[in-house]
């Protein structure tokens, strides 16, 4: 039997321009190998393909394996960065000791993915992108701006234990089960009615519910009253899209596992804005963005 697919990502590699999705991201590196199956055992690979591919929009750009392999120590690198391996000062001195080593002006993209990953066609062609630090604050994860403004994180591609079994939780929620994801980026924040106005503004959508009620409109404070169909038109008019439900859920965790919260299993009001007010929760409706701690991954507010 043929086809079984294995798809294992090395993490991110340098900051490029995407055309189609018009955001500047970090490339992720993909190997993408099928395998002859025995009894529906891999044996051995038959193909193998190379791609760096984009985190937001999946498009891909194919690689051969010399390209391949000289991407790779880079994403090591980074995610070894990411994973707490070396410190900062570590990784800034390797990236300056090899700045200008690694150039991908040769890097072609595919006409047609062969890796069918996502939308993996692509009609650009990388225009000199160079290697950059992936880290330039102590922030744990690299980092873009959409073009709404918006910060947003790296999620990097693997595994997470999805769903709760913890006392109280829905049906729907059960059981615990592990979910593969490729990298994706998600807003740092909670979207501020400031740049929801911008949206409005510029699209003549209208305006939610609650959006005249002081009690929620401050600038800095999130967007509420907004409907499904709302958010999406936002995220449209922002150039991104909607996470999915397990893209949501990962992100929320934290890189924590079996945890309740995304802080651990306890939340107060030093961690959250939720019913009433406490420590550092002071607020009766809602609260600034950003006001309390980010998670493991950088994310403020997935807990309340």
């Amino acid at each position: 039997m043929w086809g079984h697919r294995k798809v294992k990502s090395f993490g991110p590699t340098f900051k490029h321009h995407c055309n189609h999705c018009d955001n500047d991201i970090f490339l992720e590196l993909y190997k993408i190998s099928t395998w002859f199956t025995l009894f529906f055992i891999p044996i051995f690979p038959y193909e193998t393909y190379y791609h760096l591919i984009c985190p937001i929009c999946k498009y891909s750009f194919e690689l051969d394996k010399a390209k391949f392999k000289e991407l790779k120590p880079l994403a090591e690198l980074n995610m070894s960065f990411i994973n707490g391996l070396i410190s900062e000062g570590e990784y800034n001195q390797i990236t300056a000791a090899n700045a200008g080593k690694v150039t991908t002006s040769q890097t072609t993209p595919s006409q047609q993915s062969q890796a069918n990953i996502g939308k993996a066609t692509v009609s650009q062609t990388t225009q000199n992108p160079q290697p950059v630090p992936v880290i330039t604050t102590s922030s744990t994860m690299p980092q873009i701006t959409g073009k709404d403004g918006a910060p947003m994180a790296l999620i990097t591609a693997g595994d997470f234990q999805m769903g709760d079994d913890w006392k109280g939780s829905n049906d729907d929620e059960k059981p615990i089960h592990t979910v593969y994801l490729d990298a994706f980026y998600i807003d740092k924040y909670e979207v501020t009615n400031a740049q929801y106005k911008k949206f409005t503004d510029a699209t003549k959508h209208k305006e939610p519910k609650y959006w005249n009620d002081s009690k929620y409109n401050a600038p800095n404070h999130p967007v509420v009253g907004v409907e499904w169909n709302d958010a999406k038109a936002y995220v449209d008019w922002a150039g991104k899209r909607l996470p999915t439900e397990a893209e949501w859920e990962k992100a929320a965790r934290g890189g924590l596992t079996g945890k309740q919260y995304p802080l651990g299993n306890t939340l107060t009001h030093d961690d959250a804005n939720y019913a009433g007010t406490g420590g550092k929760d002071v607020w009766t409706y809602t609260s600034p963005v950003g006001s309390f701690a980010p998670n493991g991954y950088g994310l403020i507010r997935h807990g309340g």
